[in-house]
């Protein structure tokens, strides 16, 4: 099975270096020509040259030396497992080292036969140490130039009259230095990962000895490969709705197995997190796969803004494969303020919790923000003396709460062009077994049952056509579907409007207002509620409606006459 693949970021690291500190110790600086060739110093007195190294990480940042690492406690070590994207050397590493006089010309020269000479890393008294092989020491020359690399191989060969950046350059054309297409323990891929530096003598505080400072870049790319699974992170407490898919916690994947990084098989640094070495190419995608819970996944992702990847240069690419169920997941009640999806799903957004702001790679499809928790059936009365009791809205079992549509209607057109009262109408034509006041609300949240009844006459009397706030409400539902599951959109009566407002339904105060605004601030094309005064299904007279004032969230009686926007709700 092939799961579709998931991109969460990518970061680059560049000039990633390896400072090696060369301290050089010599008898004389006055050598003589014998010198130069033999490599014995006129005073007959050589001095061993002493390796010290310092290193950087792949984000240029500084890190202690070898040195300090081992005095302080953390490790000092090269393998990854250990020090991330940190280079650092290990007992025992091999480097090789070429002293050439004269470099870049047709002169050039290897001096004192230090050609592809091993140098090991270790300990001694000086502290952490690169020494030569037996019977071998380097010596400080002015005109000498040192070249470098790292992991050592032996009958690696330059051409001395080469300039140092084509010497550099060329070990990466060595065949025995070539990235290893099995890199799946930390052996193989730490002999991968070729460095290179060049550097000449310099003096230091001590005037017995000469420092040598070499710089050393990674020749090749890293590539990070993190394997995630995405299990739900929330559940309803009774399981009667559920959270959008992508509303998930992510969790290394301990399981992944077999992993390949651009055809190498990648090393495991951790759960879920790989790498591999490949050489720097123009190609601008990463791909590979791996297998995880009995099922291969195959990835292929573009390196956003890139050519192609160069040496020095860090990728991660993250794959989340999402796991079904909802084993694990936290219980989480519907709140205020979430986002509702055009499948019925809720994105959490509410005020306390941390997915507020739905990922951009979503953040068209939330349909509206819930704006009040609760069931919708005669009887209900919660805290502030709010009746619900809408009369038909039980039929579509919606008992979750309402939600606002992140669009609305602003129109110029009236409520309608008719003055009859509506409510004067249902006395001679009854819809159902409702009172023909049953438009003249009293702040009862039944703007269902208040455009059903609106539709009833917009259908069936002569003077239907001229009520524009049913022919508004059916165009917004044909260009903004609804979910099956839910009421579909309809007028708020003027209590669902002044719960919008206030955020407790018949009582003044905009904080339901401030909260829902940004909310839909953060969803695209969002439009926010600040024209007023909106309509609403709630009748009041045969010219007047009532309205909701957005300023103060007070009612405001209003024209029919008079044009208005309008903001459809839905329960579920």
């Amino acid at each position: 099975m092939k799961y579709p693949k998931h991109s969460f970021f990518i970061l680059f690291y560049f000039c990633i270096t390896l400072a090696i500190l060369l301290p050089v110790a010599s008898g004389c600086t006055d050598e003589s020509e014998e010198a130069m060739e033999t490599g014995i110093p006129a005073t007959n007195m050589p001095v061993p040259l002493i390796v010290h190294s310092t290193v950087k990480n792949f984000t240029n940042e500084n890190h202690l030396s070898d040195q300090d690492a081992a005095s302080s406690g953390q490790p000092a070590t090269r393998v990854p497992i250990e020090d991330g994207n940190i280079t650092k050397f290990s007992e025992g590493d091999a480097a090789g080292i070429f002293a050439v006089r004269n470099i870049g010309t047709s002169t050039g020269v290897i001096v004192d036969n230090i050609n592809n000479t091993k140098l090991l890393y270790g300990t001694s008294s000086e502290g952490s140490t690169w020494t030569p092989e037996a019977a071998v020491t380097l010596y400080y020359y002015e005109d000498v130039t040192y070249v470098a690399y790292y992991p050592y191989k032996e009958n690696i060969t330059i051409d001395p009259t080469k300039s140092v950046n084509e010497i550099t350059a060329s070990f990466a054309t060595k065949t025995e230095l070539q990235p290893a297409t099995d890199q799946s323990t930390g052996e193989l891929y730490t002999a991968s990962d070729l460095m290179t530096a060049s550097g000449q003598a310099t003096d230091s505080s001590d005037p017995t000895k000469k420092t040598l400072s070499l710089a050393f870049t990674h020749s090749y790319s890293l590539l990070v490969l993190k394997t995630n699974v995405a299990k739900a992170k929330y559940k309803a407490p009774d399981g009667s709705f559920k959270y959008h898919p992508k509303v998930t916690a992510l969790n290394a994947d301990a399981t992944a197995t077999d992993v390949v990084i651009m055809d190498i098989k990648a090393y495991k640094i951790a759960n879920g997190v790989f790498r591999a070495l490949i050489k720097p190419a123009p190609g601008d995608y990463i791909s590979g796969s791996y297998t995880t819970h009995k099922m291969l996944i195959k990835y292929n992702e573009a390196l956003a803004g890139m050519a192609g990847l160069a040496a020095g240069q860090l990728f991660e690419y993250e794959v989340n494969v999402p796991i079904p169920g909802t084993t694990g997941a936290t219980e989480r009640a519907l709140q205020v303020g979430d986002f509702y999806f055009a499948d019925g799903t809720i994105w959490p957004g509410g005020i306390d919790t941390a997915e507020a702001d739905p990922p951009k790679t979503i953040k068209d499809s939330p349909i509206g923000v819930v704006f009040m928790v609760g069931a919708l059936h005669d009887g209900d009365r919660p805290s502030g003396g709010l009746y619900f009791g809408d009369p038909l809205i039980s039929a579509y079992e919606c008992k979750h709460g309402l939600v606002v549509s992140k669009d609305g209607i602003s129109t110029s057109q009236k409520w309608s062009e008719n003055p009859e009262s509506v409510a004067y109408w249902l006395q001679d034509n009854p819809y159902l077994d409702l009172s023909s006041n049953i438009l003249v609300d009293t702040g009862t949240l039944q703007g269902y049952t208040n455009t059903k009844v609106l539709e009833y006459y917009a259908d069936n009397s002569s003077s239907g056509s001229q009520l524009h706030i049913i022919s508004n409400i059916r165009q917004f539902r044909q260009y903004n579907p609804a979910p099956a599951n839910s009421s579909g959109w309809y007028v708020p009566s003027y209590g669902e409007m002044s719960l919008i407002v206030s955020g407790k339904g018949k009582d003044t105060g905009t904080a339901g207002l401030t909260l829902l605004n940004a909310q839909l601030g953060k969803v695209y094309f969002g439009l926010k509620l600040n024209q007023y005064p909106f309509w609403t299904s709630s009748e009041y007279s045969g010219t007047q409606m009532i309205g909701v004032n957005t300023d103060t969230g007070a009612i405001q009686i209003e024209l029919k006459a008079n044009p208005k926007s309008m903001r459809p709700v839905l329960a579920f």
